[in-house]
């Protein structure tokens, strides 16, 4: 049971942010798109060459030949990845990969276990039964 986890670039227009989780080879698709909490995602700012202190202070930006403040740059309306939906996907993305790796940890241990009882029984059955039927 692995599953492979991938956050999808932003690209054009912002529909939520898309997370792709792909179990057995078999693709799903997950957006997230809460813009309760107005902060752009640190994606976002990236793509303007924004720091987030930046944005924070409304500072001046140099974008596209003229300067503008940082806030009014990034206008925070519905199609505008925020932090919060970022790192919801980055959460589900860990928490995904931190089961799938649980699980193929369980796997190795109960393949370690079935190793071991097999060399086990195959020792009892080499240094008991063996001398027992030979007498």
């Amino acid at each position: 049971m692995c599953y492979i986890v991938e956050i999808q670039p932003l690209t054009g227009k912002y529909y939520g942010t898309r997370v792709k989780i792909t179990k057995n080879e078999v693709s799903h698709f997950i957006t997230i798109w809460n813009n309760e909490i107005a902060i752009p995602s640190s994606r976002v700012l990236d793509s303007y060459g924004i720091l987030r202190e930046e944005w924070i202070n409304n500072s001046d930006i140099f974008y596209m030949g003229e300067y503008h403040k940082a806030q009014d740059l990034l206008e925070m309306g519905s199609h505008i990845e925020t932090e919060i939906s970022y790192q919801l996907a980055l959460d589900m993305k860990e928490s995904l990969e931190g089961y799938t790796t649980l699980i193929k940890l369980i796997d190795d241990v109960v393949f370690y276990l079935k190793l071991n009882a097999y060399s086990t029984v195959e020792r009892l059955i080499k240094n008991t039964v063996k001398p027992f039927l030979s007498k």
